[in-house]
């Protein structure tokens, strides 16, 4: 039987979960329905509906969206993002700086265990450096 490839956070696609939910509660009590934060965000009922349920994470141009609109921040890894965050990794950078995505690995972050060592840090502009180190047994 063939297992599903996990490919999302579970942390930040609970972290999405919370701050929409949060912010659909608000547009309740202004008489807005979630069909209507749904046509705000530019996205299907259906969509939407995942989104809220924690059952799908949005793409970064509509988080980006979200964040500009309903002025919302996302907490990961001990960083606060807005729009601006998600706005890098979808246009592209034109003032020279990294995307967030790639300055998450500013601080090289490692996993080992006896056998193996996995390492990724930033590299240069948009690129992300990974080393693999195995230990052969002999």
């Amino acid at each position: 039987m063939k297992t599903k490839k996990r490919r999302h956070d579970p942390v930040f696609r609970a972290e999405v979960t919370k701050r929409i939910r949060a912010k659909v509660n608000e547009l309740r009590k202004k008489g807005l329905s979630e069909a209507d934060a749904a046509r705000q965000l530019g996205v299907s009922p259906q969509a939407f509906n995942r989104y809220i349920h924690g059952l799908a994470t949005p793409k970064a141009h509509i988080l980006a969206r979200a964040c500009t609109m309903w002025d919302l921040r996302f907490s990961y890894k001990g960083k606060e993002f807005a729009s601006d965050a998600f706005d890098a990794a979808v246009e592209g950078q034109q003032d020279g700086q990294k995307p967030v995505q790639l300055s998450l690995f500013a601080e090289p972050q490692e996993l080992h265990n006896r056998n193996l060592k996995l390492k990724v840090e930033a590299g240069k502009a948009t690129s992300l450096n990974v080393s693999l180190e195995i230990k052969l047994a002999g």
